[in-house]
């Protein structure tokens, strides 16, 4: 003995057969999507890649007052670290040299020479919910210095 339901107005379905492919799509739907989705991909292994979010940590110092002028910031993300900038508005008498740290290493030291207003460096590493520093050594009363790290999100 079989017992079928059906809503008033609708066929009834004979068997499980017929619901087999009820409301799934073509085989020609599912690859116009797959297309899609390898277009929007690009030359990533895959669309997270793709769209990764890059963040950037900015350390400002207004005025270097002392030797190894530090600035700490904690990072509350993870992510990869990408790349490390060095800019100001006017250029210094002597060198600046910048260097970043992490845990207590050296990630990254950037020089900046005479004469010159920005510097950039690519970096290693990553984030894990840490604090970065910077330590400056430039002439005393340098001022609005500001060291930027991009990173990119996991």
């Amino acid at each position: 003995m079989s017992v079928r339901f059906n809503r008033a107005g609708e066929t009834a379905t004979n068997d499980h057969n017929d619901l087999i492919n009820k409301g799934q799509r073509t085989h020609a739907v599912i690859d116009s999507y797959l297309t899609e989705i390898d277009e929007a991909r690009g030359d990533k292994a895959s669309l997270a890649e793709k769209l990764s979010i890059k963040k950037t940590a900015v350390f400002y110092i207004k005025q270097i007052t002392q030797e190894n002028h530090t600035v700490s910031l904690y990072i509350p993300y993870k992510g990869t670290l990408k790349t490390m900038y060095v800019s100001f508005p006017k250029p210094f008498d002597i060198d600046l040299v910048v260097v970043l740290l992490k845990g207590g290493g050296t990630l990254e030291t950037i020089t900046v020479p005479v004469g010159a207003t920005f510097a950039q460096a690519s970096l290693t590493g990553s984030l894990d919910f840490e604090s970065l520093q910077v330590n400056a050594n430039g002439s005393l009363g340098s001022a609005d210095i500001s060291i930027c790290v991009d990173f990119m999100l996991d």
